[in-house]
């Protein structure tokens, strides 16, 4: 009797995962469905996708198929050459990321075909290279990411959110899925999408109840009852992760009331996850300039339409 007792407690606790599972697929599958939905409205006849940074789908095209000649030397400086391996430390931990550098991409030849990307203070007009337009990519320093094909992602998918979350979702049943996932699916480069998966990794190893309570939550949210972004130099704050040795989060990240406020999952993932995928990353949707499904302020303007004029900066 004993034993059937816990063979029917075994079927319940089963009954219940297998529903949690298919609960937390829905609320994957359905935002990509809509994120689908986007992608097939770009081969339509439209000559722009509907951003602000005048770029064109033939733009796109151009970012998708030039080629990033640096790419070595980049990885090398975001520490970042062996992608199969979690570049994260244990926390807490600080990262140094140059201030006052900006992402520059540098056009080597007259066709725009060939190009670096090149973190410097100022324009890098002058580096001792032949160039055919120099323009701002992005604020803040050049990671794995920064490359254009990996642009035309950021431009085509503003909110990023929803898919790299089914990624991570695939990554229970594996790895490779999971990176197959982010490559194919969402169309990172192989570099950008490792350091995509690492960083969910490594939140879902911090965050995963948190994020899981609250999966149909708003990115956005004025109050809550955790604020894992708060720094710990705060009273009631627990955040110890540092940039530069500066707390990780911006106070409008956690502070109640901000109408900037992240959900307390999202607010784990930029605490816990956020400042090493910054730096090795380089590129984010708010440093490019882009909108995107999570309400940030101070937002630059970037225009990314690098084909029909030299340079822009």
């Amino acid at each position: 009797m004993q034993m059937l007792r816990r063979s029917s407690v075994s079927r319940r606790w089963a009954a219940i995962a297998k529903l949690t599972i298919v609960v937390g697929l829905l609320a994957f599958i359905l935002p990509d469905a809509v994120l689908a939905q986007r992608r097939r409205s770009l081969t339509g006849n439209e000559t722009t996708v509907s951003l602000s940074n005048g770029v064109t789908r033939e733009d796109l095209r151009r970012m998708k198929s030039a080629r990033w000649l640096n790419q070595h030397q980049v990885s090398l400086l975001v520490d970042f050459i062996d992608t199969e391996t979690s570049p994260y430390p244990s926390d807490p931990y600080d990262v140094t990321i140059q201030p006052n550098a900006d992402c520059y991409v540098v056009f080597r030849d007259e066709a725009k075909t060939t190009y670096d990307m090149i973190t410097a203070t100022e324009p890098p007009t002058n580096d001792g290279e032949r160039n055919y337009g120099v323009f701002l990519s992005h604020e803040s320093p050049c990671g794995v990411c920064s490359n254009l094909a990996d642009l035309a992602v950021y431009l085509e998918t503003p909110d990023l959110t929803n898919p790299v979350r089914i990624c991570g979702f695939t990554s229970f049943i594996s790895g490779d899925i999971a990176l197959d996932c982010l490559t194919k699916d969402v169309g990172f480069s192989d570099p950008c999408a490792a350091i995509w998966f690492h960083n969910t990794q490594h939140t879902r190893s911090q965050c995963l109840a948190l994020c899981f309570l609250l999966l149909f939550s708003p990115n956005n949210c004025p109050s809550g009852i955790a604020n894992p972004c708060q720094p710990n130099t705060e009273e009631g704050g627990a955040c110890q992760n540092t940039i530069n040795q500066q707390p990780a989060c911006d106070d409008f990240q956690y502070k109640s009331g901000s109408q900037y406020r992240l959900n307390a999952c999202l607010q784990c993932d930029e605490c816990n996850s956020g400042p090493l995928f910054q730096k090795v990353a380089g590129r984010t949707r708010r440093a490019s300039g882009i909108e995107s499904g999570i309400d940030r302020p101070d937002i630059p303007t970037i225009n990314h339409n690098y084909f029909t004029t030299n340079s822009r900066y």
